[in-house]
């Protein structure tokens, strides 16, 4: 078997990533290379253009519910579901020790995890920006 190239929602350290490498493990994929694509849209583009052979991405996540990207990604295409796998999410939210939360602060993120943890985050910085 020739090498394998998977295509993924996400980019190094997401869960997509996660599944990815399930999904080799699972399935005996030794020689496979992971395209970071970020978007649902851009999976499914590679697989429509064969530039990639495989695809994983988030259809639904247990606070945050259907993921739009997604939903709106696979009205456009064509595929075919071969597996699927529940991955709990592992977020964390970063912050420089320095920054004053009293003051306008930026966030940017994956519109599902702003959407999971919006509560959290307006509750933590008064001047929030999603």
């Amino acid at each position: 078997m020739s090498k394998i190239t998977i295509g993924i929602q996400g980019d190094i350290g997401s869960t997509n990533e996660r599944a990815c490498n399930f999904f080799a493990q699972k399935y005996g994929w030794k020689d496979f290379e992971i395209k970071y694509l970020i978007s649902t849209e851009k999976v499914l583009s590679g697989l429509e253009k064969n530039e990639i052979n495989c695809g994983t991405f988030a259809w639904e996540s247990s606070n945050g519910g259907l993921v739009h990207e997604t939903q709106e990604a696979i009205k456009k295409y064509n595929y075919k579901k071969i597996d699927e796998e529940k991955f709990k999410l592992d977020y964390a939210i970063l912050k420089n020790s320095k920054i004053d939360k009293s003051k306008i602060v930026q966030i940017y993120s994956h519109p599902q995890a702003l959407k999971e943890h919006k509560p959290f985050l307006i509750k933590e910085f008064q001047n929030l920006e999603l």
